[in-house]
């Protein structure tokens, strides 16, 4: 019978247990930890939004480039106005105008390069060496008198350029 008393007395419960209240540090620990929270999703927040305005900026500024210096290229470019959209898409990824469109022209099989400026070429008379007199005049040897011949020789021998020996 002494087992029956100590089961009984441990299933009934104890009265004399004091309730347990929230303890005002444990309060002032889980607002603290709320507002840290709250402050960090806040600055995530601003600085996603930060970011975005960033890129609208700088996609409107691609823009307005690109529509600024486009109908120079177009004159360059024949064709290109067709394109204009694509050629867009490209800046906007990071392509250089230029690039865009020979890009898009040459995809679409309507690139001709612009026609380029051919050197001068000075007419060497015999061996590798050019013999072709500079003669600061905008007429040819051929189309000079001798005494203007002359003239040249003996201002190119005061400048040490010449000598005759």
């Amino acid at each position: 019978m002494p087992d029956e008393e100590n089961e009984t007395l441990l299933e009934t419960p104890l009265e004399d247990e004091p309730e347990k209240k929230p303890h005002p540090i444990d309060k002032r620990i889980t607002k603290a930890l709320s507002d840290r929270d709250t402050a960090l999703a806040e600055k995530e927040k601003l600085a996603k939004a930060k970011a975005d305005e960033e890129k609208k900026r700088l996609e409107a500024e691609k823009d307005r480039d690109f529509y600024k210096g486009f109908s120079t290229l177009n004159s360059k470019y024949p064709g290109v106005a067709e394109y204009q959209d694509k050629i867009l898409e490209k800046v906007r990824a990071g392509y250089d105008q230029e690039d865009a469109i020979i890009s898009i022209l040459a995809k679409e099989g309507k690139y001709t390069p612009p026609p380029q400026p051919e050197p001068d070429k000075e007419n060497p008379a015999g061996g590798s060496a050019t013999t072709q007199v500079k003669t600061g005049t905008s007429k040819s040897l051929s189309e000079m008198k001798t005494e203007e011949k002359l003239d040249i020789l003996k201002d190119l021998e005061k400048k040490g350029d010449f000598s005759v020996r």
